[in-house]
């Protein structure tokens, strides 16, 4: 029988193998933690592709609000002019169950020119009606001014004058007895005065609106015309900006022994 001596690797074989287990042992670690770092990856990708789509509808909600150039060149002449504008309202109702986009055309504030909610509102579209006066102690009061044409309408028209003239109560009290008055019509020098009224195409409007701690201001505004999907485009004049209005609220009587 031939018996053969064991055999020995080399010092460079050995090396060789050395490197070989150190290269799987590598591999096997790299397999074993991929998942993890796959995860993580994804979640980044995922979390970009969310801020990608977010800044997208915002694109698309600031496309869809947006009046026609159409409207803009037809009433190049009157927009020229300082302290006007014009905007475009969607019905608060074309928008449910699409949380993305609730309220994002529904509102608008003349002072500080956006449809974001909460920023100073002063006007709604819903259900073919404008309402004023939005949350807390604001408060607001429409009134329609029939036969009245946009470019003439000024603070010398008597239903005009009559909103200039309103006070702005500082005291919370105060200032919700106001808001309490003109839920209901509220009839001066033969002109009606709410918090709500009907949205048609062609009527011009007068609106004061008080936002404590935003704005106060007086706007008159007319319908040019409604779209197809209930939105109304809306041409409108700022008349008055008065200081911003703060409220007070009083401190608790005291107890009386």
């Amino acid at each position: 029988m031939e018996i053969r001596e064991p055999t020995f690797l080399g010092v460079e074989s050995m090396a060789s193998a050395r490197a070989a287990r150190t290269t799987f042992v590598s591999l096997a670690l790299a397999l074993s933690v991929s998942p993890a770092l796959a995860e993580q990856r994804d979640r980044a990708r995922m979390l970009g592709e969310i801020k990608g789509l977010s800044e997208q509808l915002d694109r698309k909600m600031r496309e869809f609000v947006e009046p026609d150039a159409s409207d803009r060149a037809a009433h190049a002449a009157f927009l020229a002019q300082p302290q006007t504008g014009i905007v475009r309202l969607l019905p608060r109702e074309a928008l449910d169950g699409h949380p993305a986009l609730r309220d994002g055309g529904a509102y608008y504030s003349f002072s500080n020119l956006t449809h974001e909610y909460g920023s100073g509102s002063d006007l709604e579209l819903s259900r073919g009606t404008f309402s004023v006066g939005f949350g807390g102690a604001d408060y607001g009061v429409l009134t329609v001014l029939p036969d009245v044409r946009l470019e003439s309408a000024t603070v010398d028209h008597p239903a005009v004058r009559y909103l200039d003239s309103l006070e702005t109560p500082n005291v919370e009290a105060e200032a919700r007895a106001t808001a309490r008055k003109f839920r209901r019509d509220a009839v001066e020098d033969k002109h009606t005065f709410a918090r709500t009224a009907a949205a048609r195409v062609g009527s011009t409007y007068a609106l004061r609106s008080v936002n404590y701690g935003r704005s106060d201001v007086l706007v008159v505004f007319q319908v040019t015309r409604e779209d197809t999907d209930g939105s109304m485009v809306i041409l409108w004049k700022r008349l008055q900006t008065y200081p911003v209005p703060r409220l007070v609220r009083e401190p608790p009587p005291e107890d009386v022994e």
